[in-house]
């Protein structure tokens, strides 16, 4: 049986064929199931290797004939050693790698260290989810060993498959060591097969911007329990709430909270389910107990502030943003909330003051705007004696900050917002329809204007004298007077506002 035979695949110098088929055999032949299988496939995966960089080295033209078989006897048992044909290349000479054995297994020791101190950080918790403790495994030596790292890659990858569940930070720092987003990218068919779909989801997840980085670090508090277990159905739980199936996301839910029902995590996860679903007072208690567990989670904090608002308990609520505030006094949502909560309890004084706070910060808030504007035409309709009881803002300072321009800027806007081409057209006709009807009637178009409006009233003024081309510019010019006027109106219109 040739090393192609141990590989599956016929004979080529394609190294990502080959790459491919190592990695597929590579979970028949287990290192820790067949170790004796899987040295035979290192050596024949090796061998191909170098076959391949033989014929990439060769010089074109050179024939190249070659006969690869692994010794043994009629039942084709393995053998430490295969012989080859002569090779005829000029450049460089074969080497028989079955001679290194001593090197082989040097190596395959260190690949075993690493694998079994990766296991061993994974199987205890606490180093599991530790930073320093990945980071001093990720600076061994035989990661910066370039004939290794490949195989050390493939055997943790093929590990990690199996054993998923690590934190977001750990797995960005598996990435910057090996690169496997990258693999992905380049070819995320190859990676699928070389693990799973599942997996290759799972892992872009964990390095997305977008996709929920849950703490570990509760779960010390956890005792003994199956932590994969409990992972699993918490993962499970998250990617079903993201896809807002939320009757499956509760199901999982259910069964993570079996186990450990003291994650924070959990409960503000569970919290913003039981929201979107509608159940507000279990809503409530799950986000309750989250921030009583862990009174820093600032996410769990607010999404309490925003259920209590949303279910009317307005002075809870407003309590709530309170405290978030006395620590994050410029938090934008907090302030948003409270605001509201403020609002619709009639507290408008200190409501307006939480929005004006909010503008401050963002100018153009629209939600800040909107309140602004509400509390200003309230207080507005107010008569003067209540103005005065309830101490609201004078008019002149209502009117500053709803950022009423003056008259010199209104002017200034008014020329901005002009339509210039239409405007000007307009005006042109203007003036010329003053012009022929100046020569028609023989005196101003405006006093003209005045005496024909007055003929109307009175049989003292006789206009008989005008032809009919008097009356037709007459016509034209109130017309072109009248566009005049109604465009320069919207454009101060526009201006204002």
């Amino acid at each position: 049986m040739t090393a192609w035979d141990m590989l599956g695949i016929e004979p080529t110098d394609d190294l990502t064929v080959i790459k491919k088929a190592y990695a597929k055999k590579l979970k028949v032949h287990h290192p820790e199931e067949d170790p004796t299988g899987y040295q035979k496939l290192r050596e024949a995966y090796d061998w191909a290797v170098k076959h391949q960089k033989q014929i990439a080295f060769s010089p074109q033209g050179t024939a190249v004939q070659e006969d690869e078989r692994w010794l043994g006897n009629e039942e084709h048992e393995w053998e430490d050693s295969y012989e080859e044909e002569k090779v005829y290349v000029q450049t460089p000479p074969w080497i028989d790698w079955r001679d290194s054995q001593t090197h082989f297994r040097r190596n395959e020791e260190l690949v075993e260290s690493f694998l079994e101190k990766a296991e061993e950080l994974y199987e205890n918790f606490s180093d599991r989810i530790s930073v320093d403790k990945w980071t001093e495994l990720l600076n061994s030596d035989v990661i910066w060993n370039l004939e290794l790292k490949e195989e050390v890659s493939d055997r943790l990858l093929d590990f990690l498959h199996e054993h998923p569940y690590l934190p977001n930070n750990i797995w960005q720092l598996i990435d910057n060591s090996f690169q496997w987003s990258h693999e992905i990218t380049e070819d995320e068919e190859d990676f699928q097969e070389r693990t799973s779909s599942w997996f290759t989801s799972y892992y872009k997840k964990q390095l997305a911007d977008f996709y929920p980085k849950l703490s570990y670090t509760c779960l010390l508090q956890a005792g003994e329990m199956n932590y994969d277990a409990y992972l699993s159905y918490r993962e499970l739980a998250v990617e079903e709430f993201m896809e807002n199936k939320l009757k499956k996301a509760e199901e999982w839910f259910d069964k993570a909270y079996a186990i450990f029902s003291d994650d924070p995590e959990l409960l503000r996860l569970q919290g913003s389910l039981f929201s979107r679903t509608g159940r507000m007072k279990e809503a409530i208690e799950a986000l309750a107990r989250a921030v009583k567990i862990s009174p820093d989670d600032i996410d769990a904090q607010v999404m309490l502030a925003y259920v209590l608002y949303e279910s009317k308990h307005l002075q809870e609520a407003a309590a709530q943003c309170e405290k978030i505030l006395s620590f994050l006094p410029d938090h934008l949502d907090t302030l948003s909330i409270y605001g509201k909560s403020l609002y619709e309890q009639g507290k408008l004084n200190e409501s307006r003051d939480i929005f004006k706070r909010i503008k401050k910060k963002e100018a153009y808030d629209s939600e800040a705007i909107s309140y602004l504007a509400s509390i200003h035409a309230f207080m507005a309709k107010e008569n003067k004696r209540e103005q005065k009881r309830r101490q609201r803002p004078s008019a002149r300072e209502l009117s500053k900050e709803l950022n009423k321009p003056s008259l010199l800027k209104n002017i200034s806007f008014l020329f901005l917002y002009l339509p210039k081409i239409k405007i000007l057209f307009l005006l042109g006709l203007l003036v010329y329809s003053w012009l022929e009807l100046e020569n028609a009637v023989y005196i101003n178009p405006l006093l003209f204007t005045l005496v024909f409006f007055f003929s109307l009233f009175t049989d003292s003024i006789d206009l008989s004298f005008l032809d009919f081309r008097a009356y037709a510019w007459f016509a034209f010019f109130i017309w072109t007077t009248w566009r005049v006027v109604r465009e320069l109106w919207k454009s101060w219109r526009a201006a204002r506002y």
